[in-house]
């Protein structure tokens, strides 16, 4: 604005320059510019809610085996000791336990 200011103030014609020059331009190609973005913007919207739909946890066709076949299973060994309890410490009292049985 300051730039068209100072023409004028030069003298320059810059009223009739924009009224040959600038006005005649078309300014709906901008209109047409913005709702192709706009409709690229919706189509971006519309996948990732259709990819947020795709991979929900609360199905099973969110997720894919990572094994096929029978469930694995590890060989159990052909010698399981015996449980035995022995040589295990003894009880072990907190000293408010001792305090207690002593009095």
């Amino acid at each position: 604005m300051y730039l068209v200011h100072l023409l004028q103030g030069k003298g320059y014609p810059v009223t009739q320059v924009f009224e040959k020059q600038v006005k005649p331009i078309n300014t709906l190609r901008f209109d047409e510019f913005l709702l192709a973005k706009e409709n690229e913007a919706q189509k971006e919207a519309e996948l990732e809610r259709q990819a947020q739909n795709e991979f929900s946890f609360q199905t099973d066709a969110s997720y894919d085996l990572l094994v096929e076949g029978p469930a694995l299973r590890r060989t159990r060994p052909d010698n399981v000791p015996e449980l035995t309890l022995h040589g295990l410490a003894e009880y072990v009292t907190s000293s408010e336990e001792e305090e207690s049985a002593d009095e």
